[in-house]
């Protein structure tokens, strides 16, 4: 499917590694996608991610309509390492700016979410047992964006149940 659908194996270096690359423990993985290494998705993972891309933008708009918004898919880089990404959204909310990453899950998957939590060290969240590398990325984005403090928000794709995760 990736031969016929003219997908391509590998793209030009990248000067940097993403945020959400970082994420991923395997540091052969990392320097594989750095050096351009490509993984094409089948038809079904694709419609899966458009699936979530959709109901990011759902939630930026909801993000929008309640003047909460304040940036959506920020470009953001180190200064001086070679790491960057972009963050979903970052809201303005009781006076003080957040970094917020938007994930969409199955049914099955949000069901063995843990409760919802306030403010905790990302370090010490309890997604950490399950979703590790989704509050690693969120980590990196606040250090690149210098603000410390926001959250991780799960929206089930199946019945549209939604938990956040308040971080710092």
């Amino acid at each position: 499917e990736a031969v016929e659908g003219g997908y391509t194996f590998w793209d030009p270096p990248r000067d940097t590694v993403r945020a959400s690359a970082l994420s991923n423990p395997c540091i052969r993985a990392i320097t594989f996608e750095a050096l351009g290494h490509r993984t094409p998705h089948n038809s079904r993972t694709r419609r899966v991610f458009r699936l979530g891309n959709l109901i990011e933008e759902a939630i930026v708009k909801e993000m929008r309509a309640a003047n909460l918004l304040g940036h959506e898919q920020v470009e953001v880089e180190h200064d001086t390492l070679p790491i960057s990404g972009h963050v979903d959204v970052i809201i303005y909310r009781d006076e003080k700016l957040l970094v917020g990453e938007i994930k969409s899950i199955n049914h099955f998957n949000f069901s063995k979410l843990p409760d919802e939590h306030g403010y905790v060290v990302a370090g010490k969240s309890p997604l950490m047992k399950k979703h590790e590398n989704y509050v690693r990325q969120w980590n990196t984005y606040a250090g690149l964006t210098d603000i410390h403090e926001g959250f991780i928000l799960f929206e089930e794709k199946d019945f549209g149940g939604q938990r956040v995760y308040w971080l710092k």
